[in-house]
Formats: C-alpha cells, structure tokens, sequence
C-alpha cells in the first residue's frame, strides 16, 4: 500500500488510484488453482459418464452388448443362451426381459426362462465395496432339471462347473463379497425337476411372493428377513423306482489348482467356516396345495376316496401363519400361529399351533400343540424321531416313530380312523366314528407298532377305559397284534362285539349289562387272550381264556382256558326261571359258540354252589362234554340231599329219541327236598340204564339195571 501511494502521479486523485487498483490483475494462489483443476476435471468426468449412461441406454447399444454377451456365454457354455430386452436406467434400475437358456446336450428345450427381471441398484454402495440391491422383481419363470438314468448330475451343473468349477482338495478361503438385497418379489414361478436316478419328479408352482429384509450380511453368514409373504403355492411331489448308480468315479472335469491358506496349521486348528444363521420375522402362506404320491409303494391308489392315504396325500386351502422362524446348523425354530388345510379324503385340519417348534433333520418337536379339527381338539406335546432324515416320511408308518403327550383333549372317532388306517374297518369305530372321546394319554413307537404307556379314554355312551397299549402291524387289520392292559374298564357287550371282530356272543350276553373289567387282551383281533376279572350286573367272573379261529372254519371262534363264576344269575342269563345263582371254577379244554343253542364245551368245573328249582346245591364236581341237550361224562355230587356218582350220557339232542345211557352209584337223593316233585321220594342204590325213548315211557327201549335199589316214599 506504501509502495502504490509513492508511485502515484502528482495530478492523480485518490478516486483515480482506486480505480487503476481495481483493473489490475491478482495474484493466483496454488491452493485456488488445483481446486479450479479439480471441479473442471470432476464436471468433465460427470460429463464424460453421463453421456456414456445415455450411450448404454440406447437401444441399439444395450443390443449390441447384449448380443455379444449372450453369443461369448453360448460359445463358452455350448448352449443357447439369449436375451431379448434390456435397459439399464439412469443410476436406478436394469430390467431384462425373455432370458432364455438351453439344455446343453437339446439346444431346443428349455433349461431355464425369465420372463422379466428388474433390479433397482444403489450404485452409491459399490464405492465401499456393498453390491446393494434394494428390489429385485422376477416373472414368468420356468425352470426344468432333470437328471437322466445312468447320469450323476443334472442338465443344470454344466452351469455351475462352469461359473464355480471344482478345486483340487479344500476350497481356498476367501472374503465373501457384501452382498444385500432389500425385497424380492416373485410372480408366476414353474419348476419342474424330475430325477429318474432317485426316482422323483418334483413340481413347485407359485403365484406370487415378497420378502423383505431387514439385514443381509453374507460375510457375516446372517441374513434376516422382516417377512415373507406366499400366494398360492403348489407342490407336488411324485415317488417312482429308481436306478441309482455306484459312487461317482473320479471327476473328469478339470480342477483347478491352487495353494493352501493355512499350510502349517494341523486340520482342527484351521479356521473354521462360521454356520448360516436365517431369521425370519413373519411368514405367511396363503391358497396353498401340496400333493404326494409314492407310486413306487403304491402304484394305483386302493383305498376309498374317503379314507386318508398317507402314500396319495392331497392337501388343499393350505393357510400358514409363523413368526420368530430361525434357521441355524440344519435346524429350524418358531411359533407356529396357525396352519389349517383340507385333504381330499374330507379330513379338515381347522387349526394348528404351536407354542414352541423345532425341525431339524431327525427330529421334530412340538411344545405346547393345539390340534384342531370340526370335531376334535387335541393339545399338549408331539415329537416325531427320524433317524434316517426325512426320506423316513416315504414310509411314515414303519420309519416315524411318534412321541405324544396328549391331556385333557377331546377327539372325533372318526379323526382317530383317519390316521390308523387298520382301525377304518372296526365296526367299533365305524359305529361310533361320530362320538367324542376324551383322551388323555402318553404315546410312543412308529405309527404300525404304536405303544400308550398311559391312556385314560372316555366315549362318553357307557365306555370307559385306562391302562395301557402296545401293538404291532397296527396299519394291517387282518395282522394287527394287540397287548391290552386294562386297569378299568366300563362298557357292554354290545360295544365288545363292535370292538373285537369275530367276536359274536350271543345276545343272552346282552342281559349282562354294564360291564366293569380289570385285566388284559393279548394277540390278535380275532386270535386273543383274555385274562382278568368282569363284574356284571349279573354276578362276577375271573378268567383266562384264549380265544382263536377253529382249524376246520375260520369264522368259528373257539376258545379254552379257565373260568370261575362269583354268584352269576344264570337263570336271568338264560332266561330260564328254574336256573338260579351258581358259584364255580372250571377248566374249559375246547370251547364253541355262546349262546345255548350252538354251545359246545369240554370242561372240568367245580361248583361250590348251584341253585335249580329253587334249591341250593353244595360241593360237585363236573368232567364232560356239555353242548345244547347234551351231557357226557362224569358228575359227582356231595350235597347231602344229592349224593350221588353219575357217569356216562344224557342226549335230549333229538327230542323224539333221547337217550339215557350211564351208571350210577347213589347214596341218597330225595327228590322232594330238592323241589323236583311234590311228594316225599328218595332213593338210594345202584343204577344202570341203555335207554332210547320216545314221546311217552312205554316208547322207551332198552336195558335198566339195579343194585340195592332203595326207595322210600
């Protein structure tokens, strides 16, 4: 300033210095110029970028590139691949249409189509390394795998051998690339995979889906999802004979080589690849179908279309609602909030939830199970145990075993049908397949040998039982094994006879009324022992009968073992008013029918007291045939106005022609005190008789032996 007020002319006024100040240049600092630099190479690259965004989005330059992509990946893959629409969007959004791609070895079958693919990229986050992508839209896809007999990979892994090919020994460990997705959405997804080596067609079909994540870190191995939302899904899963092949011999696809990590570190000590964790905030399910059948078990479906078949499953209306899902080292966890579905057989799942859930390769645990039908409500704790994985689910009755845990529930006979397949022929259950039974009980075993340590079942119309079952082959009625532990029974006979088939007393055994048993059945439904004690509304009994099929007719039931009767009314039994009470115990060694009249028994009974014509007989003892009208054998008798040794046949078989043919010693008999006629006759001494008779004693034919014969009257 100094400097400038010397160098100024006498005449020049201030106004004029300032003004010459002013048109003078300034001096450029270095800082100012290399900010200058910057902003003009800066806008010149935004320039630059921009017009190379508006040159990509031109439509002959995006098919320009794409053909030459799609021509490099059909030469390199030898296959066709192709696209036929693509745009990539200022800073925003890619969108490809009709990607198609071949079969390698059927250039004119189809691998895989998409009908549109959209992606909405940040291009922001590749400056830190993050592809991030905040929606990816898919539609109209078709995928068909297949895997032929004699080939060990399918028409799908030219393409991964391609993009992945396989290394020499471990894989070399590398960072994962920071991955995200915000949302994906699916429409109109087909999938078809048929695997003629294992033996399995698979079809997926889906209307539409949307998830939405909240984290996706796949260097972290954590992916969480806030929800997943499915609309009318369809899978279908067909079983058939396979042909499976040896262990594959050595890859011929070349691998690459390359140099360990970790060399001097000993295997257990190398680092060890962190599991994928999957979180799932909400998953719903809406309009779904699910369908399987085995046709390698069962070619043709045979039973009714009625009755569930577990190998021709056909759900429909699948509707499922679960939160807190997780996925961690093959197991997943969650509540299940509902899940409902119907089957073509009729059978209605209204409602199932589950407080605590857990499946994972061999097992499936569900904590705090609500099982609800129309006409059942079961509830408490189900596990499933499969040793062998879920291929086990093939042959669910014999490879499944069930762990059950069921209190306080209410269930429909005919749900209870439904899954023991053995039980739909029951007369039992058919007839009652409309009652509710009150069902408390623990459960284990596969589903055709099923064990209940502890049942307590109430069917609410005069039965009642608790104990204890186990069974084997249930699934089979014709081989179905039983081992029945009653400690309570109340029923009928009515409900036996339902229950039991072949079993057809009688209906004088309906007179017995309510039934009250303690003891077992063991065996067969129509080849079983009964052992234990029945009160009747008739008198007691304790028994140990086997009962089975007769060797000459299948259909006859015949049965031995040991029988003691407590006061039993056998005139109200058999509705003959000159039959009282009796109290025995007896040995049946062959038995036949029920009823009087097709009755037929060989037996050593001993009876401390019997009651005929109103008279009380004491201590005899009985060895024999007895049938309808027919007695043969032994009959000793020490009551003291019936003493008496009878041995031989009484046939009143053909009333026209009985016959009397036996010896007796008698001690006494007074006829008159044991009611059989009204005047004083007694008799003592030894008989002998070979008689036939007719209609009247002077038809009678034959001999009459007597010794000692004493008659007092």
């Amino acid at each position: 300033m100094i400097e400038d007020q010397e160098n100024i002319a006498p005449d020049e006024t201030p106004e004029v210095v300032e003004e010459i100040a002013a048109k003078k240049p300034k001096k450029r600092t270095v800082l100012g110029r290399l900010l200058r630099l910057v902003t003009r190479l800066t806008g010149l690259l935004l320039l630059v970028l921009m017009i190379l965004i508006l040159i990509v989005q031109m439509p002959s330059v995006q098919r320009y590139g794409v053909e030459k992509a799609t021509n490099f990946l059909s030469k390199e893959l030898n296959t066709t691949v192709r696209i036929d629409g693509f745009n990539l969007d200022f800073f925003d959004e890619l969108t490809i249409k009709d990607l198609y791609l071949s079969n390698q070895n059927a250039p004119t079958d189809t691998l895989a189509h998409v009908g549109s693919l959209r992606v909405d990229i940040s291009y922001w986050h590749l400056l830190w390394g993050i592809i991030q992508l905040d929606a990816v839209r898919v539609e109209d896809v078709q995928v068909r795998l297949k895997r032929n007999v004699g080939q060990y990979d399918n028409n799908l892994q030219f393409v991964f051998n391609y993009f992945d090919p396989p290394r020499e020994g471990l894989p070399t460990p590398k960072k994962p690339t920071d991955f995200r997705i915000g949302q994906i959405h699916l429409r109109n997804i087909d999938f078809k995979n048929d695997d003629q080596v294992r033996g399995q067609r698979m079809m997926i079909g889906l209307k539409a889906a949307d998830l939405h994540t909240n984290i996706m870190n796949l260097p972290k191995q954590l992916l969480d999802i806030t929800r997943i939302n499915i609309f009318e899904p369809d899978f279908r899963v067909e079983d058939y004979k396979g042909t499976p092949l040896p262990p594959r011999p050595n890859a011929q696809v070349k691998a690459v080589s390359y140099t360990p990590q970790y060399p001097s570190l000993p295997k257990e000590n190398q680092p060890k690849e962190k599991p994928f964790q999957l979180m799932i905030g909400a998953v719903f399910v809406e309009g779904g179908h699910f369908k399987l059948d085995n046709f390698e078990k069962s070619p043709v479906r045979t039973m009714p279309e009625t009755q569930l078949d577990f190998r021709h499953l056909d759900l429909n209306d699948i509707h499922v609602y679960i939160h807190n899902f997780m996925n961690y080292k093959d197991a997943f966890t969650g509540v299940v909030d509902g899940i409902r579905f119907n089957e073509k057989s009729g059978f209605v799942l209204n409602k199932l939830t589950v407080g605590d859930a857990k499946v994972s390769p061999t097992e499936t645990n569900l904590y705090g199970l609500q099982i609800e039908t129309p006409g059942s409500l079961v509830g408490d704790t189900l596990r499933f145990i499969y040793p062998e994985g879920y291929r086990s689910f093939k042959e669910f009755e014999n490879k499944v075993t069930l762990d059950a845990h069921i209190h306080g529930s209410k269930v429909l006979m005919s749900d209870i049908m439904t899954f023991a397949v053995g039980l739909q022929k029951n007369p039992f259950f058919i007839q009652n397949k409309n009652e509710l039974a009150s069902l408390d009980l623990n459960a284990f075993g596969r589903i055709n040998s099923l064990k209940f340590p502890a049942f307590d079942i109430d069917l609410g119309k005069g039965f009642h039982a608790e104990g204890r079952f186990d069974s084997k082959d249930l699934t089979n009625a014709n081989e179905t094994f039983i081992n029945l532990d009653l400690k309570k029974l109340n029923t009928s006979v009515t409900s036996l006879r339902q229950l039991i088939p072949d079993f057809k007393p009688s209906s004088d055994f309906e007179r017995l009324g309510n039934l009250n048993f303690n003891g077992k059945f063991v065996g067969f439904f129509n080849d079983f022992i009964a052992d234990g004690r029945l009160d009747s509304e008739l008198g007691s009994a304790v028994m140990n009968v086997k009962l089975e099929p007769s060797s000459d007719n299948a259909k006859t039931i015949t049965y031995k073992g040991n029988l003691a009767l407590d006061n039993f009314d056998l005139g109200v039994f058999t509705q003959n008013p000159d039959l009282g009470k009796v109290t025995l115990k007896t040995e049946i060694l062959r038995g036949r029918g029920f009823s009087k009249d097709n009755v037929d028994l060989n037996l050593v009974a001993v009876v401390d007291n019997f009651t005929f014509k109103n008279y009380n007989y004491r201590n005899f003892n009985l060895t024999g045939n007895i049938a309808r009208n027919l007695f043969n054998g032994k009959f000793e008798s020490k009551d003291p106005n019936a003493d008496f040794l009878f041995d031989g046949t009484v046939d009143f078989a053909n009333a026209a022609l009985p016959l009397f043919k036996f010896q007796s010693n008698i001690n006494k008999v007074d006829l008159k005190a044991l009611n059989l006629v009204k005047e004083d006759f007694a008799l003592s001494g030894k008989l002998k008789l070979d008689l036939m008779g007719g209609n009247s004693l002077s038809d009678f034919m034959g001999t009459i032996e007597g010794k000692d014969l004493l008659i007092i009257k």
